[in-house]
């Protein structure tokens, strides 16, 4: 198979979302998509396959690289795995690669040996929270049911006494829909937080079991998307990036949005479990369906070349029903490939989009 086989989205290197232990967390959040999955059994990736897969990515991709780790959490990898990874990243990048790593962890085993490493080795660091106490400790608990809250505020406040300013992901659900305002200015006064996205929590799957009626409708979103708008406004920091706002003000005049849920990249990205199994992302990879290859019995260049790379590249661009005729179309995409209808393949939140995208365009042009 030649160079030119492997399936390579235009003008940027696919980003690798890397699971250095599967699933494995010491978080028990209630909305995790992980949930069902075995997330007490530690199994780290191994050498051998960690070397493996540098030595075949960065033969295929030049450039500016980016590695995100994820989990599960990846922080029980350990230190000295990240320190082998970058060993491994100088070992086999070429003279003219840029290497970036990114983290997203829970925060709870955070401490100065990890501020540390991460400052020294500038690493972006993301972390999930869900707001101020009430809001993180509805679902983010852990093993023994016991809220996080605390344990993540004091991992970002390490991080940031290393010079360290992390970025957060928010997950909203009914149950903290109430408190985005105060969340808000929790994350933009109390913690000095400068940039920050939201997940939508969708309870789509019956092993959510109690907490399915938690899941957000597309009225929700929408005023998700209006409340944003307006606290952005009213904070008027040219310095403050909220990832929902900047992907709306992109499509509305014509950028390529950042987000993969907006810029409609999926195949961009892809993800490997610690096992070696390649997934399309994080959020598809507890299902055979989505298997995309094994780089225990397979080249990476096979895997990113291969039928079902293809395929899922073919159905991530696909159109649900109802954007044929929607003036949002290409600032939208039909969102993330794993929320959408299954019977009208529309992403599940389009009127919420359609609203955002119309309100911020009518205020931009007020503006002019």
């Amino acid at each position: 198979m030649s160079e030119k086989d492997v399936f390579i989205p235009p003008n940027k290197a696919m980003t690798p979302i890397i699971k250095a232990v599967g699933n494995a967390c010491n978080l028990r959040c209630g909305y995790c998509f992980y949930n069902g999955t075995d997330q007490k059994s530690m199994r780290i990736m191994s050498g051998e396959l960690l070397s493996q897969f540098f030595g075949q990515y960065l033969d295929i991709f030049s450039g500016k690289l980016r590695f995100v780790w994820h989990g599960g959490e990846p922080l029980l990898a350990g230190i000295p795995f990240y320190q082998e990874a970058l060993r491994l990243q100088h070992q086999f990048a070429k003279s003219q690669d840029v290497i970036e790593n990114m983290v997203q962890t829970n925060a709870t085993l955070i401490d100065d040996a990890w501020a540390e490493f991460f400052r020294a080795y500038d690493f972006k660091v993301g972390v999930s929270l869900d707001g101020d106490q009430v809001s993180h400790d509805c679902f983010r608990r852990d093993a023994g049911g016991k809220g996080t809250f605390q344990r993540t505020v004091r991992g970002i406040r390490i991080l940031k006494r290393h010079g360290i300013t992390p970025g957060v992901i928010q997950t909203v659900s009914k149950k903290n829909l109430g408190n985005l305002r105060s969340d808000f200015r929790f994350f933009a006064e109390e913690l000095g937080i400068r940039g920050w996205g939201i997940n939508f929590f969708e309870a789509g799957s019956s092993s959510y079991g109690e907490i399915s009626n938690c899941g957000l409708t597309d009225r929700d979103v929408a005023g998700i998307y209006q409340i944003l708008r307006e606290l952005w406004l009213e904070k008027n920091d040219s310095g403050l990036c909220l990832r929902e706002i900047d992907n709306v003000v992109a499509g509305v005049v014509g950028r390529r949005a950042k987000n993969c849920s907006y810029n409609g990249s999926c195949a961009n990205y892809f993800c490997l479990d610690a096992d070696g199994r390649i997934w399309p992302c994080d959020r598809l990879s507890n299902s055979s369906e989505f298997l995309l290859g094994d780089l225990r019995s397979q080249d990476l260049r096979e895997v990113l070349a291969g039928a079902p790379a293809r395929a899922h590249a073919d159905k991530s661009r696909q159109l649900g029903s109802d954007c044929v005729l929607c003036q949002w179309r290409g600032a939208c995409n039909n969102g993330c490939t794993a929320m959408r209808d299954i019977k009208t393949g529309t992403y599940q939140y389009c009127k919420a989009r359609q609203e955002a995208f119309q309100a911020m365009s009518d205020l931009l042009h007020q503006s002019k």
